[in-house]
């Protein structure tokens, strides 16, 4: 087994075991449909010496979406609430609404400051330059 082969178990398991973290958290929050945890749709790709995370938020602003890195893991969290329009009653939600979260393992040797965020007409695009080409593998990192 050769050093990438390690590298790609190693984050193949932090992926297991972050997932198994947050449904565990999620489980916790309540058994409201209005606040269980849901997670939105997100695309995980390389352009280049970046590692790009696009993920699907409308109707948030930046401000509404708290992204932070701990130990080598980005997460990205937030919450949608969603309140009825006055004067009427809801027949069919298909909307998600209530907290989420996402965790993706990050490169090491990767600095906070060297992410770049933006958020556009709904899609929140975070970029992440790769220090090692080498080491940027894009199976198993997203839990």
């Amino acid at each position: 087994m050769d050093a990438l082969d390690i590298w790609k178990d190693l984050v193949d398991k932090q992926g297991q075991m972050v997932r198994a973290l947050s449904s565990r958290q999620g489980a916790t929050l309540g058994s409201d449909a209005e606040t269980e945890r849901w997670e939105p749709l997100t695309d995980l790709f390389q352009q280049g010496d970046m590692v790009v995370i696009e993920m699907e938020l409308a109707g948030f602003d930046l401000a509404d979406i708290d992204l932070s890195i701990e130990e080598g893991t980005l997460l990205v969290q937030g919450q949608r609430d969603i309140p009825p329009l006055s004067g009427s009653t809801l027949l069919r939600s298909g909307r998600c609404r209530g907290p989420f979260r996402r965790a993706f393992c990050l490169p090491p040797g990767l600095s906070p400051e060297e992410v770049l965020v933006d958020l556009d007409r709904g899609l929140l695009r975070i970029s992440i330059p790769v220090p090692d080409p080498e080491l940027s593998l894009l199976s198993g990192q997203e839990s």
